[in-house]
């Protein structure tokens, strides 16, 4: 039952930004862009465990791995637009480049 709440929680907030970015496109990324997914991690992660040292790992953890997430957006954005190309392979490479930079950061020990 738990994870049934858990789904239902998760799918809405996608839900709930898609529908919000026919009314104001700002509002709806600003949704997305709060750890709101993180922070909902964080309380089932509690209720689960009441583990504080848990949590403050899991927070590091999240922390090091948005450092190079933040760069899928600009690389994105910038193969669609300027680049020119269409969504299926501007969204993979922008993936590609993701997962390439998590690479290097792990390789160096920064994550």
């Amino acid at each position: 039952m738990n994870w049934i709440i858990k789904f239902l929680l998760a799918g809405g907030l996608i839900t709930g930004a898609n529908a919000l970015m026919r009314l104001s496109p700002k509002l709806s990324a600003s949704l997305i862009a709060l750890p709101t997914s993180s922070i909902i991690y964080f309380i089932f992660l509690w209720n689960d465990t009441s583990d504080p040292k848990l949590l403050s790992q899991a927070s590091w953890d999240i922390f090091k791995i948005v450092i190079p997430s933040l760069l899928f957006f600009p690389v994105f954005s910038l193969l669609l637009t300027r680049a020119g190309l269409s969504f299926v392979p501007s969204l993979l490479l922008a993936i590609t480049v993701c997962s390439g930079l998590y690479f290097i950061q792990t390789k160096l020990g920064w994550g």
